[in-house]
């Protein structure tokens, strides 16, 4: 190629038959670090191109037919934004990846709660259907058996719907409401049998938990719906 410097290049052509591996001839980095191509494309034949492209890359100028000082910078460009496409379809990639998990996430989220709602409907309803809290000494494994779900889920379900009680205080309120209602329905019972009749194991439990839960005895508190009724 040093007889191509600053002139024209000779360039021979040549008919062939077609051959399906030809396409671009290959480049080739001549002495001084400059790549040249030449050749040409395939269609119904091999078609070589008249020009010879010369991208330089070495120390010293080239000059040769059809060489332009500014393919290198297009080639460099090219190469940089096939870069910056397949960077970007990369992360596009990557988002969607990270879209689905998180809807599939959600989706999965949404399908433990709507089991713990039903699993919720299920505990109320068998309390109160079947006034289970009205049994002393009730455990929650007594209520998971029932269920026929396991008493950590059991636990876990009540926990949650009820973030500031207990197992132990969740039944004693339907204790204390039931006890109300012996209380205004049935005035002269003693205090002992009506807490005795809301499941509460002795009497001095049933008036400490009915006055944790209303701030009033049980007699204070029947008293005080008594003048109530008179008001």
């Amino acid at each position: 190629m040093d007889s191509c410097r600053n002139k024209r290049c000779p360039l021979t052509l040549y008919y062939t038959a077609p051959l399906e591996e030809i396409g671009w001839s290959t480049p080739v980095i001549i002495d001084g670090g400059d790549i040249v191509q030449a050749g040409g494309v395939l269609n119904d034949n091999f078609t070589p191109y008249s020009a010879v492209y010369v991208f330089h890359l070495g120390k010293q100028p080239l000059s040769c037919k059809g060489y332009h000082p500014w393919l290198w910078f297009l080639l460099l460009t090219a190469l940089l934004l096939i870069a910056a496409a397949l960077f970007l379809h990369s992360r596009r990639r990557k988002t969607l990846a990270v879209k689905q998990e998180d809807v599939e996430n959600t989706d999965v989220a949404e399908s433990e709660q709507d089991s713990n709602d039903d699993l919720w409907l299920r505990i109320t309803t068998l309390i109160e259907e079947q006034q289970m809290y009205l049994h002393e000494g009730l455990k929650v494994s007594d209520l998971a058996d029932a269920l026929g779900v396991p008493r950590r889920t059991v636990s876990e379900c009540i926990t949650s719907h009820s973030p500031s009680s207990s197992f132990a205080q969740f039944i004693n309120h339907y204790r204390v409401r039931y006890a109300q209602q012996l209380l205004i329905n049935n005035p002269e019972k003693k205090m002992a049998t009506i807490g005795e009749e809301s499941g509460f194991a002795n009497e001095n439990s049933f008036f400490r938990t009915f006055k944790a839960f209303t701030g009033m005895t049980p007699r204070e508190w029947s008293q005080h719906m008594k003048n109530q009724e008179k008001d």
